[in-house]
């Protein structure tokens, strides 16, 4: 019995070390990049690994959101509100609120995301979700407006990641069409840099 206790107690050590390796490396990574970055972008490409072997990351109301759409290819966004809702772009013309499952499934027609394991979520550093009310806000006030909501869905001027932009940003003009471009402008609007832990569903 005592043996197994050791045994357990190894393997917990090990993962807790692993972690702390990780999140070093993770660390020294940022800092590179903040310092090499005289303009002051911040473009986030890698996907977190703080706490993966741990935890998962509860949204929290005007996260970005994001999952693999045809197989992990592109990236989908959406706007967590609250509620287990996020409100998301869909490619038929409208904007819809769905549930997480629904947002990670897609609709099983056209629209299914594939291969997906889970839902993204955008966070600092330290694994904090980057989150304000009133990004939630303005994708509620967007989806209860008629004329928005139902808005002609366009690949260059009105897709997903548009749709988000225009939460955390309502007055913006910019058109977005990658999720590289809306990744760096989040990054700028936080002004750090973007890491995606698995939302707990």
């Amino acid at each position: 019995m005592k043996d197994t206790l050791f045994s357990v107690l190894d393997t917990v050590y090990e993962k807790v070390v692993d972690e702390i390796k990780i999140e070093i490396q993770r660390d020294t990574k940022t800092q590179e990049k903040l310092e090499g970055n005289s303009n002051g972008s911040y473009v986030a490409k890698s996907r977190s690994q703080v706490f993966s072997s741990m935890r998962e990351v509860a949204p929290e109301v005007g996260s970005l959101l994001a999952v693999g759409l045809g197989f992990g290819v592109i990236e989908h966004t959406g706007i967590y509100v609250g509620g287990g809702y996020v409100i998301e772009q869909h490619g038929d013309d409208a904007l819809k609120k769905v549930t997480l499952q629904e947002f990670m499934d897609g609709d099983g027609e056209v629209y299914a995301r594939g291969l997906n394991i889970g839902i993204q979520i955008a966070c600092d550093s330290t694994g904090n979700p980057l989150a304000k009310k009133s990004i939630a806000k303005n994708a509620k006030k967007m989806y209860e407006d008629y004329e928005r909501r139902t808005k002609e869905y366009s690949i260059l001027t009105n897709n997903c990641h548009q749709f988000c932009w225009e939460c955390v940003e309502p007055q913006s003009k910019k058109s977005l069409l990658m999720f590289a471009t809306l990744e760096e402008y989040v990054a700028k609007y936080y002004n750090c840099v973007i890491y995606w832990d698995k939302v707990k569903i």
